[in-house]
């Protein structure tokens, strides 16, 4: 990204990027060893990012986030997907990266991205409170933040929502939660299906409170 604004006249194009490193949760504060002082995009005034489109798959907390800080660096085009994070992967697998590399301008890159590929019910006024949800629960643990996002009809809130299940241990609410996901990409998503990473993470939970359950029945 700092490459493409120092120079903004050819085109860039980024993908599930981190705006803000080492924000708690992010991949950058898991593995990154570069430094940590002065590397933020907020912190270079000079660079010029109007002719960089941004995409963010906005299905996990961090990944909102991130797309929220984005939305004041005045990006050509900030797009908001139906995707979790690796971007990248959902477009291959949905067979939009050929026609993506053959984009030569900005214009031509957002042009050729289908219109209901972009998020249009993006939760951003709710980004804050599924960020701390997610990497704060025990801290957060309030009936009150759990109402307000069970009320958010979005694949992020249920991304949430997935990972409460871990801690209050209740099958019935893993249940509720599968089938709202598939009620909503049935419904609601205009032609595109479930990523898969929602039916693993469910999968996934749904054995640890089995095996949890057969250790407390023996």
């Amino acid at each position: 990204m700092r490459i493409g604004g120092l120079f903004p006249e050819y085109p860039s194009f980024i993908f599930g990027s981190e705006i803000k490193l080492y924000i708690p949760g992010s991949l950058s504060q898991k593995q990154a060893t570069i430094k940590m002082d002065n590397v933020d995009l907020t912190g270079f005034e000079e660079l010029d990012f109007s002719n960089t489109v941004a995409l963010f798959g906005i299905y996990e907390p961090i990944d909102l986030i991130q797309y929220k800080i984005s939305l004041d660096l005045g990006f050509h085009s900030t797009i908001p997907v139906r995707s979790p994070h690796a971007v990248h992967e959902e477009l291959y697998y949905r067979e939009l990266s050929e026609k993506l590399t053959q984009s030569r301008t900005c214009e031509e890159f957002v042009n050729n991205i289908p219109i209901n590929f972009y998020d249009e019910n993006t939760p951003l006024e709710q980004a804050d409170s599924l960020y701390q949800m997610f990497f704060n629960y025990k801290l957060n643990n309030s009936k009150e933040k759990l109402e307000l996002i069970q009320n958010i009809n979005h694949p992020t809130a249920y991304w949430v929502l997935l990972k409460t299940v871990l801690y209050t241990k209740k099958s019935s609410e893993l249940n509720k939660i599968e089938k709202n996901l598939i009620r909503y990409f049935e419904e609601e998503s205009e032609g595109y299906s479930m990523p898969a990473k929602f039916p693993k993470q469910i999968s996934s939970i749904r054995k640890k409170l089995f095996n949890d359950k057969e250790s407390i029945d023996h």
